[in-house]
């Protein structure tokens, strides 16, 4: 059995932090979209159980839905790899900033730009980076 607590914390955390702009996932649309994507069985109710803590015996079958749907390893629920939930936390933190900023949608509209297209994008990046007083390097844990 999940520590309720832990599992509940994971779950509202992302519910908090991975969601399309604007707004966030409900308990039924998460629910919805793993039976419809995946064949899952998870009611809403249940999803809203084990967020706010109410339930803490998810079936394994129940947690990897819950895992897919928002693209973390099932570890990150179960708590066995305390290293991998830091790096995923940090990594969502990035996503959420990116999706708040608008610049995924930048990243979503330059993707089909050819090298040449890419280079100016990113020259033109860095003249704005200039313009704006921000460094040019990128930190380390962005620079992939």
């Amino acid at each position: 059995m999940i520590e309720q607590s832990y599992l509940a914390e994971r779950l509202a955390h992302l519910i908090d932090t991975v969601h399309p702009r604007g707004r966030k996932y409900s308990d039924k649309e998460i629910a919805a979209t793993i039976r419809e994507e995946q064949g899952g069985t998870i009611s809403s109710t249940y999803i809203w159980q084990l967020r706010t803590g109410r339930a803490d015996n998810p079936s394994m079958r129940q947690i990897e839905s819950l895992a897919r749907f928002f693209g973390v390893p099932v570890s990150y629920f179960t708590g066995s790899e305390e290293q991998l939930v830091a790096k995923v936390d940090a990594e969502l933190a990035e996503l959420a900033k990116l999706r708040d900023s608008g610049v995924h949608r930048l990243a979503l509209r330059a993707s089909d730009l050819d090298d040449r297209g890419i280079a100016h994008l990113n020259q033109l990046v860095e003249t704005l980076r200039d313009m704006q007083g921000l460094p040019s390097e990128l930190p380390p844990q962005l620079d992939h």
